[in-house]
């Protein structure tokens, strides 16, 4: 009776295996197919803004706000498509030679449309350059920098800064001027398909954080939160600089 019960154990566990790897399979093919029509529609509208003179003031604005959401919907197509590699433990590490201060300023830019909406004012300091793994590091602050825009009211600001901190090792702290997060609720940001408090946060996936958590750890980093000066919060992530 026992070895039965073994045995049925271990094709139940074969069963949820194989049904993990179609998820898998479904996050990875789905991201992929809702990618290509989102970079299409991004590239269209940004060839638009090119000739912004061309549109009213009106269309101009829907324009920008066009372009702001599309790039929201890809971020989380990404974020999906990023779950579905690490759940396969497809995730290689790529380290080159960066400077991270100018990856912040070009992902900055793509806020640039949210900032001028909300009057938030950005600040980027720093100017060093380490080794790291590039994709990775665009895919932290993108999800931080989008998170810090969220929670960040309107004519706050949102400081981003990088150093060296210790041999081979390098610091970025991200910092907003939003209504904190309190302590007790600090060990579940990073949770998978965690979301803030309904009233602070728009609707969305909750998984921004748990990318840049999993992401950092890969690297052998660390991340964690810590009050703002302001009152706000405080992303600092460490990561080394191989």
């Amino acid at each position: 009776e026992l070895k039965q019960k073994n045995e049925q154990l271990e094709l139940t566990l074969q069963k949820l295996r194989e049904l993990d790897g179609y998820k898998t399979k479904f996050f990875a093919n789905v991201s992929h197919d809702l990618r290509t029509p989102l970079t299409l529609i991004l590239g269209s509208v940004d060839q638009m803004l090119r000739n912004v003179n061309a549109f009213s003031e009106g269309d101009a604005q829907r324009l920008k706000t066009l372009k702001l959401n599309a790039q929201v919907l890809i971020q989380e197509v990404n974020d999906l498509l990023d779950l579905a590699r690490m759940d396969a433990e497809q995730m290689p590490l790529v380290y080159t030679s960066v400077n991270i201060v100018k990856i912040i300023k070009n992902i900055v830019a793509t806020f640039a449309s949210l900032a001028e909406e909300k009057s938030i004012q950005v600040l980027v300091e720093g100017d060093e350059s380490f080794a790291a793994d590039v994709d990775q590091v665009i895919r932290i602050i993108g999800n931080l920098l989008s998170n810090a825009f969220k929670f960040t009211p309107r004519g706050g600001r949102i400081c981003c800064s990088v150093r060296e901190v210790q041999s081979n090792r390098f610091i970025v702290e991200i910092e907003d001027s939003g209504p904190g997060i309190p302590q007790i609720k600090r060990e579940h940001v990073f949770s998978r398909f965690s979301q803030g408090s309904e009233e602070l946060s728009d609707i969305g996936t909750g998984i921004g954080l748990n990318i840049v958590k999993e992401f950092v750890e890969l690297q052998g980093g660390t991340v964690n939160i810590v009050d703002a000066p302001t009152g706000g919060t405080i992303f600092r992530v460490i990561l080394p600089s191989y």
